[in-house]
Formats: C-alpha cells, structure tokens, sequence
C-alpha cells in the first residue's frame, strides 16, 4: 500500500535470500512480480531500475 503514498520512484524490494529455503524469496518475487494491483511499469521500476540506480549499476 505504501506505494498508494509515494509512487515507484523511490522503492526497491527486498528478501533474506541467502536461507537455507530460499524457495520462499523466489515465491514472494514473482508474487510481486505478477500483483497485478500494481501498474506493470511500477513494479519492473522496484524490482529493476530502482535497485540499478541506488546501487549505480550500469546497463
């Protein structure tokens, strides 16, 4: 819901991969992923260009 408040400009998702099941962080991915309450455009800004441009990373 936050994203109701302050658009996908400044959000970035994260996940405790690195745990023995790591099936669960694949899982709430592509949950994510695929919630169609949110605009396609918003979802693959947090899930891709957010992350790129807070940690610089280059294309």
């Amino acid at each position: 819901q936050i994203h109701r408040y302050v658009g996908g400009n400044r959000l970035v998702i994260g996940t405790d991969y690195g745990h023995a099941d790591s099936a669960t962080e694949i899982y709430a991915l592509k949950t994510f992923e695929n919630d169609e309450r949110m605009p396609v455009e918003s979802r693959e800004r947090i899930l891709w260009d957010n992350p790129r441009e807070l940690y610089a990373i280059q294309n």
